[in-house]
Order: C-alpha cells, then structure tokens, then sequence
C-alpha cells in the first residue's frame, strides 16, 4: 500500500512540476505527416554474369497526426495511416510445382489511432518519450495465382501498444522524429473470403495476439514534427 501511495505522490508531483514548466511555452498543437514510397522491379546481375528477375513491387503510404500538449510532460491526439501494396512475381504451381505460375496481390489498410505520448527525459535538444496507442486496423487484400482469386478482407483491434520516441529540436518549432516498436498486444476480429471457381468461402476469426521486438528495421521510422 506504502508502495501505492508513493507512486501516486510521484505522479501528482510530476504533473505540477510539467504544468509549471508548460506555462512559460505556447506551442501547444503539433503535427506530423510521413510519407513513404517505393517501387522496384526488373531483372538484376550479378558480378558473374548470371541474372534473375527482381519481382515488381510498388508500396506507397502516408501517416498524419496531430497532438495537443496537456502540459509539458503528457500529450495526446489522434493518427491516420493509409497505405496500398502491390507486388507481382512468378511462382511454383501449387498444383504442378515444376510450371511457373504467375502471382499478383493488392492490399489496401487505413489505420485509426488514439496516442497518449509523456516525456521521460530531456539533454538539451534530445528528448526522450513513451506512447501508447489503441484503435482500429482494417484491411483488404486481393491475391490471385494463376486463375485461382483470394480476397481477403480484415479488421483489427488493437489493444494498445508501446513504444520509445525520439526527439530532436532543430528549433522551436521544428523537431526530427525517430520511432522503433518494441511491444504490442491486443484483441483482433478477422474475417477471410476465398473466392475460386465461381464459389466463395467465408472463415471469421476472433482472436489475441501480442509480441516484442527489439529494433528490428522494418520497425524503425523517422519523421518531422512541427509545432505552432
């Protein structure tokens, strides 16, 4: 119980000391927007003169938000992401391995957070946060091999997730953004339609997952803040 009370001192005190610190600042609301890009494809040789087909790939995506600042310490506000990815290549037959088949997908996600975003630390132009998150994922992906069509179509809760930010202030009101996800949990609500041969298959799935990584790079991204 001790241990409890001392907890809840240290935040109540943590939050006046932020709310003192807030009030000599007018930067309140902040934005931050990413975008990504990519596109590949062609045939690739290498030093001994053999050469493979690179399978074509185009992903394109874009990330807003916007936050307010309770105080210096706490921040809080919503996020959208959308993103499209289509990639086709040649492929084993499922039926008959030997023959090259050709296979293409397409998906398309839009993400809807919450975040609640509070500062641990601050050397000089560095600052270091914690945020957590929770909303809704949603999805749909359309996958075809050969003559045989997979549409699949998907909604994901999340439960919350947690991982560390990255600041630094190259002003102001400019700020550069480094994020790397380290743990997620959640509940999730799937729902796959198969289509094949002019007859379609239905499975829903309700689940929880969850999972920690450690600075992976597909889990790293880096963005700018602005703040007015």
């Amino acid at each position: 119980m001790k241990r409890v009370i001392s907890v809840l001192i240290l935040m109540i005190a943590s939050m006046a000391a932020c709310k003192a610190q807030t009030d000599a600042d007018n930067s309140r609301f902040f934005v931050r927007g990413s975008i990504y890009l990519h596109n590949q494809g062609g045939t690739s040789t290498s030093l001994n003169g053999f050469s493979t087909d690179v399978p074509s790939a185009f992903l394109f995506g874009v990330t807003t938000e916007a936050g307010y600042r309770l105080n210096d310490c706490f921040s809080v506000g919503p996020m959208i992401k959308f993103g499209t990815e289509q990639r086709k290549e040649m492929k084993p037959d499922p039926d008959n391995p030997a023959q090259l088949i050709e296979f293409a997908s397409n998906d398309l996600t839009w993400v809807f957070d919450v975040f609640g975003r509070y500062e641990l630390m601050r050397r000089g132009k560095v600052t270091l946060h914690i945020q957590t998150q929770m909303g809704i994922d949603k999805g749909s992906t359309k996958e075809k091999t050969g003559l045989v069509v997979k549409k699949t179509k998907s909604m994901k809760m999340i439960g919350f997730t947690i991982f560390p930010l990255v600041f630094y202030d190259f002003s102001d009101k400019f700020s550069l953004l480094t994020k790397v996800d380290f743990l997620y949990f959640g509940g999730f609500l799937r729902t796959d339609k198969y289509e094949k041969t002019g007859e379609t298959f239905k499975t829903h799935y309700l689940g929880f997952d969850s999972g920690f990584r450690v600075f992976y790079l597909a889990d790293v991204s880096i963005s700018f803040i602005y703040k007015f």
